[in-house]
């Protein structure tokens, strides 16, 4: 006999959008996560909002790496009830499991993400720990008509010479990257 509790629908979400520049080449969000929920009765999933959080949509179809592994049963009130999700026990063993979403197809918009915990009105588990995101972006394609024997510092330190080198580097590349770290017990 099942023993019921109440629905829960959890949210983490990022609060500011992001833009994606309309010229990038290459875009990516890259996240750890681990999930101890009841195998297909209880789950979480990522969604992506390109209009200020009004509307959402699922990122899945848009997973490279580390994508649901299961559906959430339509038993039991579940709110991401038949959908595709990460439910069970991602990964099998102890750690995080890394997942990459491809974000190519918002270049030009501002996105939010929001990454959402459904459970049903039954058994419990553990539930789910997420962290370390980053999303990069590379703005400005492949650079061209820069040498880097044409990158030199006039600077005595070596120390600093060579920072003063990674920052031009950096801009040269037009290689952004932006972090964010939640855990949830």
């Amino acid at each position: 006999m099942r023993r019921t509790r109440p629905v829960s629908d959890t949210r983490l979400v990022l609060t500011n959008p992001f833009a994606i520049p309309g010229a990038s080449t290459s875009a990516s969000l890259t996240f750890y996560h681990r999930v101890r929920t009841e195998n297909t009765y209880d789950g979480a999933v990522l969604e992506i909002s390109t209009d200020g959080g009004s509307t959402w949509n699922d990122a899945g179809a848009n997973i490279t790496m580390g994508g649901y592994n299961g559906t959430i049963s339509s038993s039991f009130s579940n709110p991401l009830a038949g959908r595709p999700a990460w439910t069970g026990n991602v990964p099998a063993g102890n750690g995080f499991a890394q997942v990459v979403v491809n974000l190519l197809p918002y270049a030009g918009q501002n996105v939010q993400f929001r990454y959402r915990l459904g459970s049903d009105t039954s058994v419990g588990a553990t539930g789910v720990w997420t962290d370390d995101y980053v999303l990069t972006y590379d703005p400005c394609g492949a650079p061209t008509g820069v040498n880097l024997s044409d990158l030199s510092s006039t600077s005595t330190n070596a120390g600093n010479g060579w920072l003063i080198a990674v920052a031009v580097l950096a801009l040269v590349a037009g290689v952004s990257a932006w972090g964010w770290r939640r855990s949830t017990n």
